[in-house]
């Protein structure tokens, strides 16, 4: 009987402590939906001029982090090639120096991050390093 109730007690304690730890946070909740609901996808997969300064690509990085202030931004991701080790095999391209992805709701998000100042000033800042910009905009297509 007593290993029943301490069974039990220890299930309705597991059951509070999973409810407060998803109450807790409900701005955490709000961040998850919203990455969920952001279909629209911008890629850009950015090639610099062999003759940029040593850190250029550690500044662009830096530089595409402050692009998730523009309010239509849902999330980002930004970085260099993965390694051949850690990438698919034999097809995963790795002749490019930094790979950035901003999601949105929709198209009207990407209009408004294009001509937000924000981006506008990382253009001006560092569009005199990029020999080549590839851009790929797609939306997520549900079956």
């Amino acid at each position: 009987m007593i290993r029943k109730l301490s069974f039990a007690a220890a299930l309705v304690l597991a059951g509070l402590l999973t409810g407060a730890a998803v109450a807790v946070d409900p701005v955490k909740a709000v961040a998850v939906a919203d990455k969920i609901a952001a279909p629209y996808a911008h890629t850009v997969i950015f090639h610099l001029k062999k003759d940029s300064p040593a850190d250029t690509v550690e500044k662009i990085i830096q530089g595409c982090h402050t692009l998730e202030a523009i309010p239509t931004v849902r999330a980002l991701k930004v970085g260099r090639p993965a390694s051949a080790d850690d990438s698919t095999p034999k097809v995963a391209l790795q002749d490019y120096d930094v790979g950035l992805v901003v999601l949105f709701a929709d198209a009207a998000g990407l209009r408004t991050y294009l001509t937000h100042e924000t981006h506008l000033k990382f253009v001006k800042d560092y569009g005199q390093y990029f020999e080549k910009v590839e851009v790929y905009d797609f939306s997520d297509q549900k079956k």
